[in-house]
């Protein structure tokens, strides 16, 4: 064995072997170095696979996602769902129900009809719901048909409903303007259109960041690589992971993604399609795309 070794260069000892084995030795020391730079840069650059965009079935190509920013994350404080009476957004708006008390209270928003018990923030000059909708209507239904979801929740709505209109819009063209259009929200308030998303998105910075800036501090759940996946809730919008419901009735992603109806109709595409706002537990960006109307979205209302 001591030969063997020494033939190897493994071995103790002066000579030809021992010169092998000292170079044998560093070429180790050098690869295991490039090894372990190259598992902190895949680390480092690993996503999830899902990077919040979500290609439903149906849907068309997506319109835009940001990219992640790699941080902004909360590691972990949990809001205990305290009311805040007055806070200021940075922004010159009050909040006027205590935004930001996050996933775990009892959503009434809307359920009486009115928007007395909602949650509201201002941002960028909007008045937006800080919490989804809870009004029971129409096609509407409650996180896998369990009431005890739309209080932790809201409720989840198929675009017509979310948009006052009749089920024969889900598969024809309606064809209306997206401007202050009231749907399912309380009188005073509309269903936000893509120009209103945009403009809160632009606002807190961007389709990059605005996810991780716009989620709750607690409800979302570590992604696959244990990864934090809340929010910092700069602004006090609290969305949540009310996930959603499919169109023969199966129910996904609550806790690990938040999706919100915007009013806008997708031209063409024999009326089919309508778009949305996305955030995904997995990173801090928020996407735009367009499905079928007949998929069960959350919903935030914005004042007129």
């Amino acid at each position: 064995m001591r030969g063997q070794n020494r033939r190897l260069g493994l071995g103790a000892g002066s000579g030809n072997g021992s010169l092998t084995g000292k170079y044998l030795r560093r070429g180790l020391v050098l690869l295991l170095a490039v090894a372990a730079a190259l598992a902190v840069i895949v680390a480092s650059g690993c996503s999830e696979g899902e990077d919040g965009t979500y290609n439903w079935p149906g849907s068309g190509t997506n319109t835009d996602s940001g990219g992640n920013d790699g941080g902004g994350n909360n590691s972990g404080g949990n809001n205990s769902g305290g009311n805040n009476s007055g806070g200021n957004d940075g922004n010159g708006g009050n909040n006027s129900g205590g935004a930001g008390n996050n996933v775990g209270g009892t959503n009434s928003c809307g359920k009486d009809g009115t928007a007395n018990s909602c949650k509201t923030i201002v941002i960028g000059g909007q008045t937006w719901m800080a919490e989804n909708l809870n009004r029971e209507t129409g096609f509407s239904w409650c996180y896998n048909n369990n009431n005890s979801n739309c209080n932790k929740y809201g409720r989840l709505y198929d675009w017509p409903t979310a948009m006052g209109l009749e089920a024969i819009y889900t598969t024809t063209t309606w064809g209306g303007s997206d401007v202050k259009r009231q749907g399912v929200c309380p009188a005073g308030w509309h269903l936000p259109s893509w120009a209103e998303w945009d403009t809160l998105i632009t606002y807190v910075g961007g389709l990059a960041v605005a996810g991780g800036r716009l989620k709750s501090e607690n409800g979302w759940n570590q992604d696959y690589y244990g990864n934090d996946g809340n929010g910092t809730d700069n602004f006090e919008f609290s969305a949540i992971p009310g996930g959603s419901r499919s169109p023969s009735g199966s129910f996904s992603y609550a806790g690990e993604s938040g999706i919100w109806w915007m009013a806008t109709e997708r031209s063409g595409w024999d009326g089919l399609y309508a778009y949305y706002c996305s955030m995904y537990r997995g990173n801090n960006s928020m996407s735009r795309d367009n499905t079928n109307k007949n998929q069960g979205f959350s919903v935030r209302c914005v004042q007129n």
